[in-house]
């Protein structure tokens, strides 16, 4: 018996020299490298040995620190790859846990659903749902409004050398100066109402094809313009009847925006063409091109032309006493025919 003890003992004695030699090896093979490393740096040069024999324990000790240090990076790397393989096996089977704990809570809740469920009885007559209307407010999209705008008009440019923009603004159909001299030339501007051409547009070309009365409401639609000189543009633009909705071409030279007939300021007016009745009230007499008086009867109508260009003074009519300028038809000392008269504004109205 006493022998058997006596053997235990001297193997567990020598299993202990075992891992007490394996850890002072694995120390030394680990660490060797630093004790190494601080006898090349410090004690090399300070030992008193042969010069043959400290080359070859130099070369001796470099070697087994290499050997050292390289043997621990090994073993660090390997350490840390097998803890990076148990963190993820064991984030993998707490995730496999989580997951199965949450489908049994799931099916466990299924269950007691399906336990407290009760059965509601079906009525013979089923009654239809009910459909709550909703209203809904659509709003109408309306084209822009049409404007009044105060604009030169007969494709004058209202700046610089611009072309004017006339879609959408309300105007007026007005006669031009390419009707003004068939007006001028008898007295057939008498004969009312003023008539202005109508186009159709027929494979890109405008063709007349009807008149339609001086002062007509309209509303632009479209133009086509095309720049002539400075600040000035001719073409056609499509217009509607504001009264009657007809839409149709017109020349540009035959839109206003102004209706100068309704001007009480008849000076301004005279920029357009409209007639006139005479009645004497101011103190200025009519004059003609040589500033000569003109006797003329009450009531007596003209067609004014326009406003006097010249100073005055002398023997032309002075523009400040008689500043319109019409055209009067009557039986003159040589004869029936139209002359040049000029005006003093109070002493005219507008009649058409």
């Amino acid at each position: 018996m006493k022998k058997q003890n006596k053997k235990d003992n001297n193997s567990s004695f020598l299993v202990i020299l075992l891992i007490l030699a394996i850890i002072v090896i694995g120390v030394v093979l680990c660490f060797g490298w630093i004790v190494g490393a601080i006898w090349l740096l410090f004690f090399r040069k300070k030992s008193n040995i042969e010069p043959q024999k400290q080359e070859l324990i130099t070369a001796s000790v470099l070697t087994l620190s290499i050997i050292s240090f390289v043997f621990m990076v090994t073993s660090l790397i390997h350490s840390s790859s097998v803890e990076e393989g148990k963190s993820t096996d064991y984030v993998a089977e707490i995730t496999t846990k989580l997951k199965k704990q949450s489908e049994d809570i799931t099916t466990k809740k299924s269950t007691e659903k399906q336990s407290t469920t009760k059965q509601i009885p079906t009525e013979s007559t089923t009654t239809p749902p009910t459909t709550t209307r909703i209203p809904v407010t659509t709003q109408a999209t309306t084209a822009p409004q049409p404007k009044h705008k105060d604009l030169n008009g007969r494709g004058r440019s209202d700046s610089g050398r611009e072309e004017p923009n006339y879609r959408n603004v309300l105007g007026y159909v007005a006669v031009g100066s390419n009707e003004e001299s068939s007006l001028t030339r008898s007295e057939k501007f008498l004969e009312t109402p003023w008539k202005v051409p109508a186009y159709s547009k027929v494979n890109e070309e405008y063709i007349e094809s009807g008149f339609v009365e001086h002062k007509t409401e309209i509303v632009v639609k479209s133009q086509q313009l095309e720049h002539s000189r400075y600040g000035a543009y001719h073409g056609f633009l499509l217009v509607e009847n504001v009264n009657n909705g007809e839409q149709f071409y017109i020349d540009v030279g035959n839109f206003i925006t102004n209706p100068y007939w309704t001007f009480s300021d008849l000076e301004k007016a005279a920029t357009e063409l409209y007639v006139a009745e005479y009645n004497q009230v101011s103190d200025c007499p009519p004059v003609d091109s040589g500033n000569e008086k003109v006797d003329l009867d009450n009531g007596i109508r003209m067609i004014v032309v326009g406003k006097a260009v010249m100073g005055g003074g002398g023997n032309r009519p002075d523009r400040e006493k008689n500043p319109i300028e019409a055209i009067v038809y009557k039986e003159w000392t040589y004869g029936y025919g139209g002359v040049h008269v000029y005006f003093n504004p109070q002493d005219l109205s507008i009649i058409y």
